[in-house]
């Protein structure tokens, strides 16, 4: 199946309309963010990419279809990317120390809603922080004891930080 399915790109499920959204996610590591979108943008399922593309890139970018090959492309003419991870339906993007996620994430979002469908409007589709409740954003690893350590939430965290 291709990008070009109407299956994989069509923004309705099963009878429901779904909204156009990108989602951005942040991590510990402020050099990384995940902008993961509701519409396909990679032919296949995981590729990486370091800036400057080189001739070895040319068969991944084939990979990754046409539209994801643009936005590879794209991704790299903003100025302090210095990597990308593309997913079937996400962009993990690194960017150099010294930038500032202010100063190119409107780009980074223009150069993903460009990469809609075209039966969808880049003015229609909703940009939306990670949920701070998310589980999986917010647990830290903990020593226990010398050589265990285990991945606990936060408040549980800072309760074993308390007791020490």
């Amino acid at each position: 199946m291709t990008m070009n399915d109407d299956d994989d790109l069509s923004h309705e499920r099963r009878g429901r309309t779904m909204k156009n959204r990108i989602l951005v996610q942040t991590f510990p590591n402020p050099t990384i963010r995940e902008f993961h979108s509701t519409w396909q943008i990679s032919e296949a399922r995981s590729k990486s990419f370091e800036r400057p593309l080189r001739d070895s890139s040319t068969p991944h970018l084939k990979e990754i279809g046409d539209p994801g090959t643009k936005m590879i492309q794209d991704l790299f003419a903003i100025t302090g990317i210095t990597e990308v991870l593309i997913k079937l339906y996400s962009a993990r993007i690194y960017l150099g120390a010294a930038f500032a996620w202010e100063d190119v994430q409107a780009s980074i979002l223009d150069v993903l809603k460009a990469s809609c469908p075209p039966d969808v409007s880049a003015d229609d589709i909703e940009v939306t922080g990670w949920p701070k409740e998310d589980a999986r954003q917010q647990t830290a690893q903990v020593m226990i004891r010398p050589g265990l350590i285990r991945e606990v939430s936060l408040e549980e965290a800072d309760q074993l930080e308390e007791g020490s």
